[in-house]
């Protein structure tokens, strides 16, 4: 998806994949207990994080 060029990448399944189980995630199938704030405000930062390092880097 990302940077390309520099070995960077994931496939858009997995993408999709990792993006409804985080929302699944929220409704806590299976009485499972997961700490979704914490994966949500990762994903977050990390999205941030890379924008900031993509655009540095131009």
């Amino acid at each position: 998806m990302a940077g390309p060029e520099r070995g960077l990448t994931i496939e858009k399944p997995y993408v999709i994949f990792m993006l409804a189980w985080l929302v699944i995630g929220f409704f806590q199938p299976m009485g499972m207990n997961i700490a979704n704030m914490a994966h949500l405000f990762g994903l977050i930062i990390g999205c941030a994080l890379g924008l900031w390092d993509a655009k540095r880097h131009v």
